[in-house]
């Protein structure tokens, strides 16, 4: 340790110092330095057969004044060659101490303030290094102890909260076109996963009720199908059977009927399967009261009287397909022949609310209240007998439906004036 008021790098001759090995032994010190005193043993000579002495000195400061430093240490870090070794020179230099502190820290002897005083360490190159090196392993091994404990925290944590996933997957795998009911596990969590686990669910939920629906149409549309099918073969058979006898205008009249009830199927069945691509609708301008204006002039049922009422010539213009819209028209004109007695009306016009109105009526039987919502469905008859005998698909009213609904409009059943059956279709009015 070197006790000096100048830098170390000055002549030490020139200077008050003491220079002592780690180790204890003296090596050298300043002549005019007070000597410690001795306030333990004199340890013996040190290995090697070189004398040496070990002093320490109580320096007992809490009897002095505290007078608080001026600056803190500043400590600086260099090489230097000394009694023909390489030294590492720790110092410190303290400003400004007060005479009693200064007195004190120097063992003894008068101090005046403002002194400065560096206190150099020297430590031989071989263990600083090695100390340097001893720390640098340490922290290599915290490093790497680190790094495998947040590894192994990271796998688990992943792991767990993964867990949820894969029994989603599990559950997704489980479920085919013959197992449409099974549903993947939800978490208690609360959580995203728990969200997912539920819309995933949904989702199957909405899937099972289309193919439901569809297997259901399928169903359906064979049953319609195979019925005038099976009344062409069997007129046919029968004539053919007995060509001499066959009423074979009649036979030909029957044939004719229906393959034309085939051709409305599967011209309905395939309308519905248009609007069951959704594909979006053209929205060009189309005036609707324009197109009922033309599909019912083309209407002509004896016995039966249709109405067309509108406001003069002043234009319905809705945004749309014109051929779909002109198709339901057309469906909802054939429904109110099919039950009239013996008038139809049809009105179409502009509410107050900013949608277009198109209401067709007639004084048929009417449709129950209970049945309002079924008859729009596919592939229903209220009377089935009187139905078929009439033609009807049971798909017209299904397709008016569909085709309100790609337009972002909606069709309501209720009772007409008279008391048959009032069907509205409400579209959105163009300004």
């Amino acid at each position: 340790m070197v006790d000096s008021r100048t830098p170390v790098t000055a002549a030490l001759t020139d200077r008050t110092y003491e220079i002592v090995l780690d180790n204890g032994k003296l090596l050298e010190a300043s002549p005019d330095l007070a000597p410690y005193e001795v306030a333990g043993a004199v340890l013996p000579p040190l290995p090697g057969g070189t004398d040496g002495v070990v002093r320490t000195r109580t320096v007992r400061l809490g009897a002095l004044p505290r007078t608080p430093l001026a600056q803190p240490p500043e400590v600086r870090n260099r090489s230097s060659h000394f009694a023909g070794r390489t030294w590492t020179v720790l110092s410190a230099t303290v400003h400004r101490m007060a005479p009693q502190a200064a007195a004190a820290y120097l063992g003894g002897g008068a101090a005046t303030a403002g002194h400065s005083f560096t206190v150099s360490v020297l430590v031989p190159t071989w263990e600083a290094e090695q100390v340097r090196s001893s720390l640098d392993r340490l922290l290599l091994a915290g490093v790497f102890a680190a790094t495998g404990f947040v590894a192994v925290v990271a796998w688990a944590a992943t792991g767990r909260a993964l867990r949820p996933v894969e029994r989603i997957r599990e559950g997704m795998a489980s479920v085919s076109a013959t197992e449409l009911h099974r549903r993947v596990p939800i978490p208690p969590d609360g959580d995203e996963i728990t969200r997912l686990a539920v819309t995933t669910n949904r989702t199957l939920d909405r899937l099972e009720e289309a193919v439901a629906r569809q297997q259901r149409f399928v169903a359906d549309a064979s049953h319609e199908l195979r019925s005038p099918v099976a009344n062409l073969r069997t007129g046919l058979e029968v004539a053919l059977a007995h060509p001499d006898r066959a009423p074979w205008p009649e036979v030909a009249q029957d044939a004719l009927a229906n393959t034309e009830r085939l051709h409305r199927l599967i011209d309905d069945l395939l309308v519905l399967a248009r609007l069951d691509a959704a594909a979006p609708a053209p929205t060009s301008r189309v005036d609707l009261a324009d197109a009922a204006r033309s599909e019912a002039a083309d209407r002509s049922r004896p016995g039966v009287r249709l109405r067309y009422a509108a406001d003069g010539r002043v234009p319905v213009p809705v945004a749309g397909d014109r051929g779909q819209l002109r198709r339901m028209i057309r469906n909802l004109l054939d429904n109110a022949e099919r039950h009239a007695r013996s008038a139809i009306d049809v009105r179409v016009g502009a509410d107050g609310s900013g949608d277009a109105l198109l209401v067709v009526q007639d004084d048929g039987p009417g449709i129950p209240e209970p049945d309002r919502q079924r008859v729009f469905e596919r592939f229903t008859r209220l009377d089935d007998a009187r139905a078929r005998d009439d033609g009807g698909s049971g798909l017209g009213l299904a397709i008016v439906r569909e085709i309100a609904a790609r337009h972002g409009g909606s069709v309501r059943a209720d009772t007409a004036d008279g008391g048959g059956a009032r069907l509205t279709v409400r579209l959105p009015l163009l300004p």
